[in-house]
């Protein structure tokens, strides 16, 4: 069974941020199925294959543990500034610790920072309601 992260993984070109997404989107699935090695082996390729997108093989290399909490927010601030979608990987980095209740914490404080009917403002309402 093919997912759709592995075909875009496979058919666009790594010039594209698409197929770096989507390894982490599909590492964080397997780290949320407790397989953690073909997460991890997914992160990885973001950190050591050659390509131009520095913020995604930060958040790989946060997700990893290879890249402290505070070097993580400094550097998102630096591409990202005004931005609180670092809650988010926040968030995503405790579920993938396993730690619900600071998952929790990161979601409704990324929540508080949204406007209220976006579509981002569904989707973690969405997440902290599965939690």
């Amino acid at each position: 069974m093919t997912t759709i992260y592995q075909k875009i993984i496979k058919d666009c070109p790594p010039s594209l941020p698409y197929p770096w997404i989507a390894r982490l989107s599909m590492g964080e699935l397997w780290y949320h199925h407790k397989i953690t090695s073909q997460g991890n082996s997914l992160f990885n390729e973001v950190i050591t294959l050659p390509h131009p997108f520095s913020l995604l093989r930060d958040i790989a290399l946060f997700y990893t543990d290879k890249m402290p909490r505070d070097a993580f927010l400094k550097q998102w601030q630096l591409f990202n500034p005004n931005s609180s979608e670092y809650l988010l990987y926040y968030a995503k980095k405790a579920a993938i610790d396993h730690q619900i209740g600071l998952e929790r914490k990161y979601l409704r404080a990324y929540q508080q920072a949204l406007s209220p009917n976006t579509w981002k403002a569904i989707q973690v309402n969405k997440a902290l309601s599965l939690l």
